[in-house]
């Protein structure tokens, strides 16, 4: 990992991984920076993170969320979270970046299938998370909302067979 100048002078660099990195992803919300990646050790695959809060003119030691693959990242405020499923224990895992530390990953779905490839976006201290779903048949995309520090009830949002779904917000707009 390689932080560079504006003017494209490397300022630092940072030892990521011991394993393969994969499906990286990036959130930013002014001077705060939240990257997290899969990273393949052995036959495990672990889904790892980490923060920046000066632009990313530096970042903290790297965190392990748990296992799993698919991350998503949304940030806004001081507020970065971070979305996965989980393989070994099929679940969309949640964990959100306060300002300070991360919150201990929480599974987010009830899903009774098999629950896959999650994305999130947020507005102010909303949050969505949209994933795809196989709990009825076939796989539909399914949505949640966390709002009033609760989350609300999941809706299935298509009803014919989806792929990987993306989520995006504005305002009311998702």
């Amino acid at each position: 990992f390689v932080i560079r100048s504006k003017t494209g002078a490397v300022t630092s660099t940072k030892t990521l991984a011991k394993g393969k990195i994969f499906l990286p992803a990036i959130a930013r919300s002014n001077f705060l920076i939240g990257i997290a990646w899969m990273e393949q050790i052995g036959g495990s695959t672990e889904v790892k993170g980490m923060i920046s809060t000066d632009g990313g003119i530096n970042f903290g030691e790297p965190v392990t969320f748990g296992t799993g693959s698919g991350v998503s990242l949304a940030a806004s405020g001081n507020n970065v979270v971070a979305v996965w499923h989980n393989e070994a224990s099929p679940g969309i895992m949640f964990s959100k970046y306060n300002g300070n530390t991360w919150s201990t990953a929480s599974r987010i779905d009830n899903s009774s299938g098999t629950p896959l490839w999650a994305s999130v976006a947020m507005d102010g201290d909303k949050i969505y998370v949209s994933w795809r779903d196989n709990r009825n048949g076939n796989y539909n995309i399914w949505l949640r909302r966390y709002e009033n520090d609760r989350w609300e009830a999941e809706q299935n949002v298509t009803i014919t067979q989806s792929g990987d779904p993306d989520i995006c917000v504005v305002g009311t707009q998702v």
